[in-house]
């Protein structure tokens, strides 16, 4: 037997909007990370030595409807006190029940997370105590 499945774009929109990963997230996070270690391989994987540096929260509806695969989060609320120092590498959007459902990487544009600082400079460089800002969180799901 061999499988080969594939989806639709109505049926990527319904993975990810409608009752799918979309209103899992709802009141969940972005847990941002710095570049300590490596980018975990997959999502369900350990974060290893990367440290903590923020966690920006989703409203409720946490994601609008998806886009030809695109999901793109709501108004976020900013992180008021950064938590470590260190340079962001990747981020992981988190259930309110402390589930990991989707990891990306962190940039100052066209990254899976875009974010932004209250410092001067390259917005991926936090420092203990700043205001965090995602600017932009997208989930993306591919149609082969």
């Amino acid at each position: 037997m061999s499988y080969d499945p594939k989806l639709s774009w109505a049926g990527v929109a319904a993975a990810l909007s409608g009752p799918g990963i979309g209103p899992v997230l709802n009141g969940g996070y972005l847990y941002v990370y710095d570049d300590t270690g490596s980018v975990p391989a997959h999502a369900d994987d350990s974060v290893g030595s990367c440290v903590l540096l923020a966690v920006i929260g989703f409203g409720n509806p946490a994601f609008g409807t998806a886009s030809d695969g695109v999901l793109t989060a709501n108004a976020m609320t900013d992180e008021d006190s950064a938590l470590a120092t260190g340079t962001a590498l990747f981020g992981r959007y988190v259930t309110s029940g402390a589930a990991v459902i989707f990891q990306g990487l962190c940039g100052a544009s066209a990254s899976d997370f875009v974010l932004s600082t209250d410092g001067e400079g390259d917005p991926l460089e936090i420092t203990v105590g700043m205001t965090v800002a995602c600017d932009s969180a997208i989930l993306r799901m591919v149609r082969e």
